[in-house]
């Protein structure tokens, strides 16, 4: 009993030491990473001096965000409101208003029409039974509701695409698209798009373009309409390099005229041309791409990265031009170009941040 007894409590000193050390570990995390977490400040993201802005939710944009192209205004979606953000790359002039929706309202997804007349929210009317959706137009210039309908509770949309001037909503059909009158909500006309399964996208010239794939990610067979709202014809094809295939997301360029996608399983974005399937660039760093957007121009390809960076690439050079860093542990949720493509605007789980890109796209 002595002996056991003994044992325990030479013991003793190495138990202490670990209590001692796993405190101390708890200590530094919390002194250190605590304040990171839990309140980032503008200097938390680099580097600091292109840090435009940055701006908190207020109790948080869940879902989607949308950015006017003519001006700094920019809409965020979350539950049971929309956020009106003015001003939004002037951190002494930003203004964030809050429309309040109906109780259990959610808003999925939203979208501005190229011209800048109308923007457009996926809403689901939250706990209804059977369950409702509907689709709501506004005037950003007024944040007015100009108009508002019902859609098919079946038909879920992550993805609104609104015609140049506003007048037209894509919706998917049964192997087609129907275009509806933002007004009314009525079919305006139906149109018949190549068979398989596949992605549909319009261009900021209202050109329809379907990207079909076959079932192993292989191949892409690209179709787009040589005139506005016309039936997507052939154009290309593109196909995996050996020992890889092509993965989800895929982006297309506003002008249709750039395809983005990651090739598993390595690291690869890949750059090809709409026209011939040329492929443009390889961008590849030792990190997964998360998020993808181009310029308005089609020059730059801006790409977030599962270690929490945003790099700024230009395509035609393969060349990255800037790394910009976020928060630990929060990865961008929310990539998009300025009107002017020369700021960045980024979200997290924390802040929406403006960056600065103006001397790198020059």
């Amino acid at each position: 009993m002595t002996g056991t007894r003994g044992i325990r409590l030479l013991e003793l000193p190495i138990y202490a030491g670990t209590i001692v050390g796993l405190a101390y570990m708890i200590y530094v995390v919390a002194i250190y990473l605590g304040p990171l977490i839990l309140y980032p400040s503008q200097a938390d993201y680099a580097p600091a001096e292109l840090v435009l802005n940055r701006f908190d939710p207020y109790g948080g944009w869940h879902h989607d965000i949308a950015v006017s192209p003519t001006d700094k205004q920019l809409v965020a979606a979350g539950p049971g409101k929309i956020y009106w953000i003015a001003d939004w790359d002037d951190k002494g002039q930003t203004r964030i208003d809050q429309h309040e929706l109906d109780i259990g309202d959610r808003v999925y997804a939203a979208a501005y029409s190229g011209d800048r007349t109308k923007v457009g929210f996926f809403i689901e009317e939250h706990g209804k039974q059977p369950r409702t959706t509907r689709i709501e137009f506004y005037d950003p210039r007024t944040r007015q509701l100009v108009s508002k309908w019902p859609t098919h509770p079946d038909h879920w949309i992550f993805n609104l695409q609104i015609s140049h001037e506003g007048t037209v909503l894509l919706m998917d059909s049964d192997g087609a698209v129907d275009l509806r009158d933002t007004s009314t909500g009525a079919l305006l006309r139906t149109i018949k798009t190549p068979e398989g399964p596949g992605w549909i996208n319009l261009t900021s010239d209202d050109r329809l373009v379907k990207i079909c794939r076959d079932d192993d990610f292989k191949e892409l067979v690209i179709y787009k309409g040589e005139e506005r709202f016309a039936d997507p014809k052939l154009v290309c094809s593109m196909k995996a390099r050996s020992g890889t295939e092509f993965n989800a997301p895929l982006l297309l360029s506003p002008d249709g005229s750039l395809l983005a996608v990651s090739a598993y399983p390595t690291f690869e974005i890949i750059v090809y041309r709409i026209s011939d399937g040329q492929l443009l660039a390889k961008l590849e760093r030792p990190y997964h791409a998360v998020r993808y957007a181009f310029s308005s121009s089609g020059t730059f390809l801006a790409i977030s990265y599962s270690d929490d960076t945003v790099v700024l690439w230009r395509i035609d050079a393969a060349q990255e031009l800037c790394i910009l860093r976020g928060l630990p542990f929060y990865p961008i949720r929310f990539l998009a170009f300025g009107p002017d493509d020369k700021t960045l605007i980024t979200r997290d789980a924390k802040a929406t941040v403006i960056w600065d890109i103006s001397q790198y796209v020059n």
